[in-house]
This record gives structure tokens, C-alpha cells and sequence, in this order.
């Protein structure tokens, strides 16, 4: 991920409205709670911190960042999640960060980091992605200006493979349509992109790069769009 990272820093002591302003590092932390589900589901042991950022990031699919955005970074250390709906339990600890764009009340992004080393190759570029997608007929819109009626961790749970025992976990909620055999109007959706996941046995002969995992959940519904493991980085054969 190339993020850059400025400005001041907020120790924390309302909610995030997609389309609103966020103005304070209270608004920022219990919306960010409250649009992901993390409220109900994390077992927060380390700190919360929130804080005004310079975002750039240059690997989102189909919105490129081409200038810095001020916004919101919010981030939970030592986050344990432990037992979900029909999944085993889990309780390796992740640092959750989060960015929402501080005048729109846009979800920036959402990433779910190892607290531990960890040999993933790297992020495919905004470029890279749009390509694979593209062939798929899917297309990101930019960012919702409504706020989800599913939780991001309500729509984890609808996946089959279970986001959290990858290593990394990144998420985008964006405008999103299909346009193939079976296409799907714009609507907006959780876009949840498994880094590192766990190899499954019978499909050992895919290289490691390719092992990701990517769902599309409908963000009004939690209808799963799309399973598969596109986008994934173009790497030489030295780096695969």
C-alpha cells in the first residue's frame, strides 16, 4: 500500500455519516465503529488513536488517486477477534486502520494488518487491477455518498473463506457494476481483498501471488457478487 502519511496526531478520549463532514477525532473513531460492525465484534486490548492525514493511495482499482485527500486516520491496535458466526475461532491480534475523507464523510479504505512478519508480495497497482477487472466487466464508480445497511464485519461473515485468517485484509466500499452475461446495476458494495491467504491443498499449483482471495458483498443486502482471486500483481519470475 503507498500511503502517505502527515500532519497532526489526536489521542482519543458522532458517527460518520457518508456525504457528511466528520470534524472531531470522536466523530471519526464511533463512526468508523458503527459503518464496520468492529463495535459489536472486536475485543479492543490496545489503544485508539485518530488522527488528520495527507491520504494518497495509488493502488485502488479504477480511482487512482491523483492528489492528496485530507482525511481521517483511525487505527485500533491489538484487535483479537475471536470466535464469528460458523467460523473457528481466531485470535491472532491485527492493527485495524481506517480512512475517511474528513469534508465528504467518504470510506476511504480499510486495511487489517498483521502484528507479525509477514512475506507478501506487493499490492497490484490502481493500473493493474483496472486491467484484470476490467476483463471481468466489473467497474468501480467512486465512493458512496450512502452509508451501508450491512456492516463490514456482518459482510465477512457472509464469505466463504473467512477474511481474517488471511494475513492481510484489505476493503473498499465503492459504487460498483457488472457488466456481462449477468450484469449488475451500479449499487454500492464492500469489496474485501484477502492478502495472503491460507493455500488450499488440491490448488498448491497456483503461484503464491495468485492465491488472494477477493469477495464483492452488496452493502444494502449482503448479497455475495463476485468470489474470485482477481486482481493480483504482474511479477516477474524472480519476485513470484
Amino acid at each position: 500500500m503507498k500511503t502517505i502519511i502527515t500532519l497532526s496526531l489526536f489521542l482519543l478520549p458522532t458517527a460518520v455519516t457518508a456525504g457528511t463532514p466528520v470534524t472531531s477525532s470522536d466523530q471519526a473513531v464511533n463512526g468508523v465503529l458503527e459503518l464496520t460492525g468492529l463495535a459489536n465484534d472486536l475485543d479492543l486490548r490496545g489503544s485508539r488513536t485518530a488522527q488528520i492525514v495527507s491520504f494518497k493511495d495509488t493502488t485502488i482499482p479504477f480511482i487512482p488517486d491523483t492528489e492528496s485527500r485530507r482525511a481521517w486516520r483511525v487505527e485500533f491496535t491489538d484487535v483479537k477477534f475471536g470466535n464469528q458466526a460458523d467460523q473457528p475461532a481466531y485470535d491472532i491480534p491485527k492493527t485495524v486502520e481506517v480512512y475517511v475523507d474528513s469534508s465528504s464523510g467518504e470510506l476511504l479504505k480499510i486495511v487489517f494488518r498483521p502484528q507479525k512478519e509477514t512475506n507478501l508480495v506487493r499490492e497490484p497497482t490502481s493500473e493493474e487491477s483496472t486491467q484484470l477487472l476490467k476483463a471481468l466487466g466489473e467497474n468501480y464508480h467512486g465512493f458512496p455518498q450512502t452509508s451501508p445497511h450491512i456492516s463490514l464485519m456482518a459482510a465477512m461473515n457472509r464469505c466463504k473463506f473467512y477474511p481474517l485468517h488471511s494475513d492481510e485484509v484489505i476493503v473498499w466500499y465503492v459504487n460498483w457494476s457488472l457488466d456481462n452475461a449477468k450484469p449488475y446495476p451500479e449499487q454500492p458494495v464492500w469489496v474485501i481483498y484477502m492478502r495472503g491467504t491460507l493455500p488450499v491443498s488440491d490448488h498448491e499449483w497456483i503461484p503464491i501471488h495468485q492465491r488472494n482471495h477477493r469477495r464483492v458483498v452488496v452493502g444494502m443486502n449482503g448479497e455475495v457478487l463476485m468470489s474470485n482471486n482477481v486482481p493480483y500483481p504482474e511479477l516477474d519470475e524472480q519476485n513470484k
